[in-house]
């Protein structure tokens, strides 16, 4: 099965594009999965394309910028499987409005996801990736987090 079969792997952003594909990736690769994003309609149909035996896929809503939200989530997904080995966080969002007509709210929002959901997801998972053998914090971003105009 290779290094994911049997691992618990949490996926943030999990309910479409990379997170979906990833999600659908590692359960064919026979990991167990903790699966999250703030659309949960879209990421219990990520959740149902993993095609995954019951018992092996959690799916939840998740706002990956509410720090409360997701501590609860780790202490859930650690307590649901008993361990994780990687997290992958994943969410996050685009805002390419030009700087000048844009609100600060519109800065603060993507901050907001798409620096502090990885701070906050990374820490409230890290106490458990440590205590695998072979745990991994995987953080990621796409092109779009390098567009401005």
């Amino acid at each position: 099965m290779g290094y994911f079969g049997g691992r618990v792997v949490a996926v943030t952003g999990a309910g479409a594009g990379i997170g979906r594909e990833l999600a659908v990736q590692l359960a064919r690769a026979g990991a167990r999965l903790a699966l999250s994003d703030m659309d949960e309609s879209a990421v219990k149909e990520t959740a149902d394309l993993c095609g995954a035996a019951a018992g092996s896929v959690f799916a939840a809503a998740v706002d990956v910028s509410d720090q409360d939200a997701v501590v609860q989530h780790a202490a859930e997904v650690g307590d649901r499987f008993g361990r994780v080995d990687a997290v992958f966080n994943n969410a996050g969002i685009l805002f390419a409005g030009d700087v000048v007509d844009s609100e600060f709210a519109d800065f603060e929002r993507v901050m907001s996801v798409d620096f502090w959901g990885v701070v906050f997801g990374t820490k409230a998972f890290l106490p458990y990736v440590m205590r695998s053998d072979r745990g991994h914090v995987v953080n990621t971003s796409s092109a779009f987090g390098l567009r401005w105009r």
